[in-house]
């Protein structure tokens, strides 16, 4: 998982030209995501072990992950924000789904960061209305 991937870059691109004006521009808007994410994380070697190249660093990954999430929540605000212009009472129910499948994703790179950095614990979760919230914890 790289900050700098091609995959992460070709999208951010992407979204920074789109309007959102419906609930189904968020839902086209997660499914690239979720399909650049999913390349992403499947051309590291080791399935539910997640491990990357060895040149990789903890917070590089989580620098990585924190990108994602911040594409991520982009859709997810510019739908349902506050400052959003349509006013939805809620997120629809294929949003959740889409945003637990990228949740999952996330948590094997998280967990190796979250080993790596020596890190109390770890969490990557659904917030409202932001999206997708990700949190280290370490000992004082």
């Amino acid at each position: 998982m790289d900050p700098h991937s091609e995959q992460l870059e070709g999208v951010r691109v992407r979204l920074g030209t789109w309007r959102f004006d419906s609930e189904e521009d968020c839902i086209r808007a997660l499914d690239e995501i979720d399909t650049a994410l999913a390349d992403e994380v499947r051309e590291l070697p080791g399935g539910e072990v997640w491990a990357p190249s060895a040149d990789v660093t903890w917070d590089a990954v989580l620098a990585a992950a924190g990108a994602w999430v911040g594409l991520i929540n982009y859709a997810v605000l510019s739908t349902y924000g506050p400052q959003s212009p349509m006013r939805f009472p809620g997120w629809a129910a294929s949003v959740v789904h889409r945003l637990i499948a990228m949740c999952g994703r996330l948590r094997g790179p998280l967990r190796w960061a979250a080993q790596r950095a020596s890190a109390l614990d770890y969490s990557v979760g659904i917030d409202f209305p932001a999206g997708v919230q990700v949190s280290f914890s370490w000992s004082p």
